[in-house]
């Protein structure tokens, strides 16, 4: 059977985060599975730079549109014009362009709402909370009643649905985070380093405050461990200026390493030969860089907030500790570098779970089976 497809998001590629590469991964494989694939999308990239109108990437028709109005990422409208699918990803919940598809469709196609960041969006900025909790209580209940299924990206938001009033027959488990097959038989080289640094954790995301990069850094001065390094990867979001000050502040400047964006492969090797991941975040829909340390048999240290919990199991695959909580954080971090047997187990267990339900093949097998039951049933 083959299916007619589109999805609608905010950003699409060129533009890329965490959420949009897990988005264009999955989609890119449907199209190599010989479904119809096409995405609609807006005509800038996050710095206000046009793009095309219309191209065809790795099998896959991008539309793009101009925003009607932008007053940030989730209070903004483009107008997509469907033809073709017969079911619709409305990629992410709050966004109003996916409120305006609901409304305008869902009486002639199927629309799935995934709802990604989750339907309770974090933010220590109180215009912000009262902005979404308006929404979520008027316009994105109405979404949510209104699509034929909503997919989230992991039980807690599940949960959070459904206690909205939203019948279960309606709501699943619809997560795209994988790990690339071929991932899982590289071999990846070590990662060059300053030699006084003889082992390393990780840090990977943006440097933003969300991430609470800055709390590894706590962490690291309480250890006193002194060949132990950080390395953290990603792009710049705002932070990277303050953490340089900090490390020099702690004494540190010499143990950290700020790697940057940079190309899978490099993401990997660091990764592999790291003693861990280290996930300080103070909110995270799912965390889809647990995967990847998990792929190259590493552990990972997380705050205990939003998916997380539901994503690593406590004591097996990882350790779970308090958001802010820098003693906990410096804790767990000094038991896993101190017992090298119990790193290797939890890795080890990681490395099974990605094996039997994250990698992409699996996850998109999942994916094309709940298109096609709710394309089989009728309205």
């Amino acid at each position: 059977m083959e299916l007619k497809l589109a999805y609608i998001s905010n950003y699409y590629w060129p533009v890329i985060g965490g959420m949009e590469t897990q988005m264009q991964r999955t989609i890119e494989e449907l199209a190599r599975r010989k479904h119809m694939v096409e995405v609609h999308t807006t005509n800038t990239d996050v710095e206000g730079r046009k793009l095309s109108d219309f191209e065809v990437h790795n099998g896959v028709k991008i539309y793009r549109y101009p925003f009607k109005f932008y007053f940030g990422y989730y209070c903004s409208l483009f107008i997509p014009q469907i033809r073709e699918a017969d079911l619709i990803n409305l990629h992410g919940f709050g966004f109003l362009t996916n409120d305006f598809v609901a409304w305008k469709y869902a009486k002639t196609k199927k629309c799935v709402l995934a709802t990604h960041h989750g339907v309770i969006i974090p933010t220590d900025k109180m215009v912000n909370k009262i902005y979404h909790t308006i929404y979520r209580n008027t316009i994105g209940i109405w979404t949510l009643r209104k699509v034929h299924l909503v997919g989230t990206n992991q039980e807690l938001d599940r949960k959070r649905v459904l206690a909205m009033g939203i019948p279960e027959r309606k709501v699943t488990i619809l997560q795209e985070a994988a790990v690339e097959d071929n991932v899982l038989t590289e071999t990846y080289k070590t990662p060059c380093l300053p030699e006084h640094l003889k082992r390393f954790v990780v840090f990977v995301g943006r440097l933003h405050t969300e991430k609470s990069p800055a709390h590894l850094l706590l962490a690291l001065k309480k250890i006193g461990i002194k060949d132990l390094g950080i390395v953290f990867i990603g792009p710049d979001g705002g932070e990277q200026k303050k953490l340089k000050k900090l490390a020099e502040n702690l004494g540190l400047h010499d143990r950290v390493v700020f790697a940057g964006k940079v190309p899978e492969k490099e993401k990997y090797a660091f990764l592999a030969h790291a003693e861990f991941l280290v996930l300080p975040s103070y909110y995270e829909g799912f965390g889809a860089v647990i995967l990847e340390s998990w792929a190259m048999s590493k552990p990972v240290i997380a705050s205990r907030v939003g998916g997380v919990p539901y994503i690593v199991s406590d004591g097996k695959d990882g350790l779970l500790y308090d958001w802010g909580d820098i003693d906990a954080l410096a804790g767990k971090m000094k038991l896993l570098l101190e017992n090298e047997e119990l790193r290797k187990k939890m890795g080890m267990a990681g490395r099974r779970k990605v094996e039997e339900k994250y990698t992409r093949t699996k996850v998109v097998d999942r994916i094309e089976a709940i298109y096609k039951q709710l394309l089989e049933t009728k309205s």
